[in-house]
């Protein structure tokens, strides 16, 4: 498998900042009062922004494949049905990994992206600064 094309979308700096206020409020607790609970919220929440940094998407040889740090969706071009560009405002609220019925959005900033169905009906909206030049791309590859 090899790369034909990689993009990167940082994560809302709003939605982060959530999480940079937990840190420094857990930081502040442990160190005042040792405890693992505040410990373990300090660990998992370091977990959380090292995940939730960047939205990736990758067009690569055997499909496509995008998602936050370790969860990652690739989807072979095989199973593809059609991918066009559509807009997360309307469709999903929230940001970061949503699920519905047979829907599933990776959402950075909310805006543009990429709407990807499945022959089997399941739909993953992923959205990208880049949404134009990534779906010029994967037409030019012949995945749709």
């Amino acid at each position: 498998m090899y790369i034909i094309y990689k993009s990167k979308q940082r994560m809302s700096i709003a939605f982060l900042s959530i999480y940079f206020l937990v840190f420094i409020v857990s930081l502040f607790f442990l160190k005042n009062n040792f405890n693992y609970l505040w410990l373990a919220i300090l660990v998992l929440d370091i977990f959380v922004v090292i995940n939730f940094f960047y939205l990736t998407f990758k067009v690569t040889s055997v499909g496509l494949e995008f998602g936050f740090g370790i969860f990652k969706r690739l989807i072979k071009k095989e199973y593809i049905d059609s991918v066009y560009i559509d807009n997360s405002v309307g469709n999903f609220f929230g940001l970061g990994i949503i699920s519905r019925v047979k829907k599933f959005a990776f959402i950075a900033k909310r805006g543009d992206g990429l709407s990807i169905k499945l022959k089997d009906g399941v739909t993953f909206f992923v959205s990208s600064d880049e949404a134009e030049n990534i779906l010029n791309i994967i037409k030019k590859e012949k995945y749709v």
